[in-house]
């Protein structure tokens, strides 16, 4: 089955597989034990042993299991619906953060910086607003520490993403600091870093800089507060208290 046909069958139920079981799946890099119960639009759906459902972004998964997905055969308790794919879709569940941003955002494919797909933020409410620099040494000392919290939280709610707004010098340098420290968040092209008005009004005087934000940007939560900067770990541990994590 087509990426682009998955996209467009999504069922009034989540779908039952007739062939998976408790298995182990990686996605980000993440391995986690569950059974693969369907796929709604870009998302797989899983359920962990405890019971529990997540959605997991298709493309994060690693290509052997994106393959094992295409190989599972899905039924439904009810009848199938046909929608417009999401790219070419009514955006009116779509977030104005998510929608301004279509087209300007791009993500680490190996080495290489590529295009988001139109569609991926789709199902995102809440946003972390990242704005950073590779030269910058107080960058380079929390980034790990983000990088470290994002699978936990995406796994377990995946309507959240991290947005990168690069301070950088040039477009390689953005990419490289993509690289070394293995973000794996999405960016915001380098070119539009400068000029973005959707994003640009977030950012403050200094990095790091994390602005915890929800679909309609509103800021639940930042690194400035009333012109002290208290840092982007404060941001961080509200996210985590947001998501009762």
């Amino acid at each position: 089955m087509s990426l682009l046909l998955r996209r467009m069958l999504l069922t009034l139920l989540l779908p039952l597989s007739l062939n998976a079981a408790i298995e182990t799946w990686t996605a980000n890099g993440t391995a986690m034990k569950a059974e693969c119960l369907g796929v709604k639009g870009d998302y797989v759906v899983f359920k962990k042993a405890d019971g529990s459902r997540m959605l997991v972004p298709y493309d994060k998964l690693t290509a052997a299991d994106q393959a094992r997905v295409s190989g599972l055969e899905f039924k439904t308790t009810t009848n199938t619906v046909t929608i417009a794919p999401v790219a070419s879709g009514s955006t009116d569940d779509v977030s104005k953060i998510a929608t301004a941003l279509r087209g300007k955002l791009v993500q680490l494919n190996g080495r290489a910086l590529g295009d988001v797909a139109p569609g991926q933020l789709a199902a995102t409410k809440m946003y972390a607003v990242y704005y950073s620099a590779s030269w910058c040494g107080p960058c380079r000392r929390f980034t790990p520490d983000l990088v470290a919290a994002y699978p936990e939280i995406k796994a377990k709610h995946p309507e959240f993403e991290v947005i990168f707004v690069s301070s950088d010098l040039d477009e390689d340098s953005m990419r490289h600091y993509m690289i070394d420290d293995k973000m794996p968040w999405l960016g915001l092209r380098f070119k539009e870093a400068r000029t973005n008005a959707t994003l640009n009004r977030y950012q403050e005087s200094g990095i790091p800089n994390l602005v915890f934000i929800d679909g309609d940007g509103r800021i639940l939560s930042k690194s400035y507060d009333n012109g002290q900067y208290v840092g982007p770990r404060k941001v961080l541990n509200d996210i985590r208290k947001h998501f009762r994590m």
